[in-house]
């Protein structure tokens, strides 16, 4: 009678596999916690990071057109039992959920740009950088402008700031010069789309290129007059270009910016949780000199800038921009934050 084979399962320091394990065993029952490695193990790669997200490039321009990410599909049970299956299509989580996102935009100004990004499932951390204030003149130079509004062919904001600034002057002679043809309302340009809406009336002027030198390519020539409202601390970019256009420009200080620095005994909590962050967003030059005066050139590793001006300033200052969003708006803002923190995966 030939001696039976015995099965060896192995031991330590000598491993040899079983040729012919026994029928009961035929069918291994996997633990809860392996199965979803396996899964894991399967799936499919996360997509590749945006043409315009990807590294080895200094500066990108994120495409206002990005496809939104595909939702992640849920793993998790209710401990009673109930609620949807592992892997239930119906269950999602939102595209940037776990990520946080700095924002350094005024405490007042920071409103909407927290409740998009909330959208998104990321937790923003509100640091505010810089407050917005009266000019140095009290607005005095401002205020005496706008008294003389309608002598002016056109009016020209460079933020939404120097729009809300001007706001109430423009609509308060678009309601007196209602029915008078003696006078007249000055045509209005606003520097973007979010500049625009700040105002009380539609814009005859909201160039394409949504920037200050988008603006002056796109401002006709001619000898009249313009006021432009803007920060006290901004260039001469656009009143150099409008006259050079043949225009005669006058420049008042609607407003102006000053740091807001976090309290000492604060700094260096504020400091670990930003720098901990997966991103910075940067809707001014004025929030990136704020930041730098705080924290230096250090910052997460994605850096979005509003446009090209505040990447200019931020590079100037020694900051590493990931990506300018192609609308210089916050709703381009936050977009092109999408793209790149999912390409960054």
């Amino acid at each position: 009678m030939p001696q039976q084979r015995r099965h060896h399962h192995g031991s330590a320091g000598h491993h040899r596999p079983c040729t012919h394990p026994p029928r009961r065993h035929r069918r291994t029952r996997l633990s809860g916690r392996t199965r979803l490695g396996l899964l894991a193990a399967h799936r499919r790669p996360r997509e590749q990071r945006p043409p315009h997200c990807l590294s080895g490039q200094r500066q990108r321009t994120c495409a206002a057109d990005h496809r939104a990410p595909r939702p992640r599909l849920g793993h998790h049970r209710r401990r009673d039992g109930q609620g949807p299956a592992c892997g239930d299509p119906s269950v999602t989580s939102p595209p940037l959920a776990g990520r946080r996102v700095v924002i350094t935009r005024a405490a007042d100004q920071s409103h909407e740009l927290v409740q998009q990004i909330a959208a998104l499932g990321a937790e923003a951390i509100v640091v505010p950088l810089i407050a917005i204030v009266e000019p140095s003149d009290a607005g005095a130079a401002l205020h005496h402008a706008l008294e003389h509004l309608a002598e002016f062919d056109w009016l020209v904001v460079t933020s939404p700031n120097g729009a809300a600034r001007v706001a109430g002057a423009v609509a308060r002679l678009e309601a007196s010069t209602s029915g008078q043809a003696q006078r007249r309302m000055p045509r209005l340009a606003a520097v973007g789309r979010t500049t625009a809406e700040a105002l009380p009336l539609r814009a005859d002027l909201v160039p394409q290129r949504q920037f200050a030198a988008g603006l002056v390519a796109e401002f006709p020539e001619g000898t009249g007059t313009v006021l432009i409202a803007q920060a006290e601390q901004a260039g001469h970019e656009v009143a150099d270009g409008l006259r050079s256009k043949g225009w005669q420009v006058e420049v008042v200080a609607a407003y102006r910016t000053i740091p807001q620095v976090p309290p000492a005994a604060e700094r260096s909590a504020v400091l670990l949780s930003v720098l901990s962050a997966d991103a910075v967003l940067f809707a001014s030059g004025s929030a990136a000199r704020a930041w730098v005066d705080v924290f230096g050139p250090s910052t997460p590793p994605v850096v979005i800038a509003i446009g090209p001006a505040t990447a200019q300033a931020a590079e100037e200052l020694g900051l590493k921009i990931t990506a300018i969003a192609a609308d210089h708006s916050l709703d381009g803002l936050v977009a092109c934050l999408s793209a790149c923190l999912l390409g960054h995966g």
